[in-house]
C-alpha cells in the first residue's frame, strides 16, 4: 500500500514524497525509530531501513533539508511528519 505526502516548499512548489510498505504489511505499523538530526536524505535512507519501507524523495533539492533528531515508536508515515516539522517542506 503506498501513501504519499505532497509537501509545499519554500518557493511553493509542490514535491511528493512515497512511502511504500511491503507486501503484508501495514503502513500504519509502529517500529522503534531512531533518526539523527542532519539531511533529509540521509535521514529517509535510514528510516525506510528501520521501518522496513521503500522511500522516493522526487526532488533532490529536497534531500538537502535539514530535520531534527526523531526518536520513538511511529509508523514510517508519521516519522516522515515529525522529520518535516518546522521545515520549508512542513
Amino acid at each position: 500500500m503506498e501513501a504519499v505526502t505532497r509537501l509545499a516548499g519554500a518557493a511553493a512548489a509542490i514535491i511528493a514524497v512515497s512511502v511504500q510498505a511491503p507486501a503484508g504489511a501495514s503502513e500504519r505499523e509502529r517500529h522503534p525509530i531512531d533518526l539523527p538530526a542532519g539531511e533529509l536524505g540521509a535521514a529517509v535512507i535510514q528510516l525506510g531501513r528501520q521501518a522496513d519501507v521503500s522511500i522516493g524523495i522526487s526532488d533532490p533539492a529536497l534531500g538537502r533539508i535539514r530535520v531534527p533528531r526523531v526518536r520513538g515508536r511511529y509508523s514510517a508515515h508519521e516519522a516522515l511528519k515529525r522529520l518535516l516539522a518546522g521545515t520549508a517542506a512542513d
